[in-house]
């Protein structure tokens, strides 16, 4: 499926699929590195996320706090602080 997206713009970037010269000379070109960016846009919305509800996984949360409290007391008076 990659390949075929490979061929169809390899094919539109040399001109041997018709279309106007702004979209030729304008668009196609940048079509990479937006979907570049587009891809980190979404990675990072959805980091995001799971960050954002990261406190509906009790479970998870839970264990975090376990493995984490002998590591506070272990740090000359520093502790980990969580704000809930």
């Amino acid at each position: 499926m990659a390949n075929t997206f490979l061929q169809v713009y390899l094919a539109a970037f040399l001109g041997l699929i018709p279309f106007s010269t702004k979209i030729q000379t304008e668009i196609i070109p940048v079509l990479p590195f937006w979907v570049v960016v587009s891809f980190g846009a979404y990675l990072l919305f959805s980091l995001g996320m799971g960050v954002l509800t990261f406190k509906d996984t009790e479970s998870a949360y839970d264990e975090l706090v376990t493995v984490c409290s002998p590591v506070g007391r272990g740090t000359h008076g520093l502790t980990c602080v969580f704000r809930v």
